[in-house]
């Protein structure tokens, strides 16, 4: 359980920081671990973030995995967080510049727990997880159909990934057309747009909501217009044949959303689900819905963020045996 100071702050486990340069880029990275006994190290998880997420939010969530034998490893998207580019700027992402850093730090984790075998801290090498919230959902779901290590995962945990906004959130199709015509305007994919989210939609918890509404207050959100227009399309591809159907048949993968989550429509995911469904030899894919749960449920009320943290290490222990 939780304690009632919010946002929570590390406890019992302290993730190491290290600023690891890709590129043209600095990534900032986080590491929770804790001392174990080689037998109960389960496995690693890589967590691909949501949009403009604050990394604290995800502590009291990602202490609760490294306490029940997972290795976690963050790190904040270009263009997010502490994340610049090497000459200084923010930087802006896209499609490309995702999937380039989901390879690359898919092949950094892989590396480091081959290692740790081959030091004899574990029996063998463990395999990795990637563990994803809402605009890092649609990123991991696009990944398990096309990404070049999609195979080589354990699986996929997805929080109200976003396939579909919900009709709260998504700005409308006048808008959309403008964000997509300006995109192919040289110049001005990099031009600024405001992407007010309402803090109520994203947590039950009125203590959490308030915090991320004062961040709001002090730094509104805004985006890039190539990265509004690829977060949309991106989600909304994953319904065409084109890409559900390339989604690794093996892989496991769970999807966990609210059923009043007003960001990213709970439709999406029931929907992707059901087109994985049709695809002959689908195998090991579900979906876990919560009654009056918003968007992100690891910081809901608690008896949702609860539920769902049990219900992420229960699907993650069936999966790294």
């Amino acid at each position: 359980m939780q304690e009632n100071d919010l946002p929570y702050f590390p406890k019992k486990v302290t993730p190491s920081e290290k600023v690891i340069p890709v590129a043209d880029c600095n990534f900032h990275t986080y590491f929770w671990s804790v001392e174990r006994d080689p037998k109960d190290y389960k496995g690693r998880i890589l967590i691909l973030h949501g949009y403009r997420d604050l990394r604290q939010v995800y502590y009291y969530f990602l202490e609760q995995l490294a306490l029940n034998g997972y290795d976690v490893f963050y790190f904040d998207q270009r263009g997010e967080g502490e994340t610049v580019l090497k000459n200084g700027k923010k930087g802006t992402t896209n499609d490309e510049h995702a999937f380039k850093a989901v390879d690359y730090f898919i092949e950094y984790n892989q590396k480091e727990l081959e290692q740790e075998a081959k030091e004899g801290k574990v029996d063998k090498a463990k395999k990795l997880s990637i563990l994803s919230v809402s605009m890092g959902g649609g990123i991991s779901l696009n990944y398990a159909a096309i990404g070049k290590y999609a195979s080589n995962l354990a699986g996929m945990v997805n929080i109200a990934p976003l396939i579909l906004l919900h009709e709260k959130t998504y700005p409308g199709r006048i808008t959309e057309f403008v964000v997509r015509t300006l995109c192919a305007i040289p110049g001005c994919q990099s031009l600024h747009v405001k992407t007010n989210l309402h803090p109520e939609y994203i947590s039950g918890d009125s203590k959490y909501s308030e915090y991320i509404r004062e961040r709001d207050r002090k730094s509104p959100l805004s985006a890039t217009l190539v990265e509004s227009r690829d977060f949309i399309l991106r989600g909304r591809r994953l319904l065409l044949p084109a890409y559900y159907k390339k989604v690794d048949k093996e892989l496991p993968i769970l999807i966990c959303h609210g059923d009043t989550d007003y960001v990213n429509d709970i439709e999406g995911s029931r929907k992707f689900l059901e087109k994985l469904k049709e695809v002959p030899g689908m195998k090991n894919k579900k979906i876990i819905e919560y009654r009056n749960g918003r968007h992100e449920l690891f910081i809901d009320r608690p008896e949702i963020r609860d539920k769902v943290i049990n219900d992420v290490v229960e699907f993650l222990d069936s999966i790294h045996k």
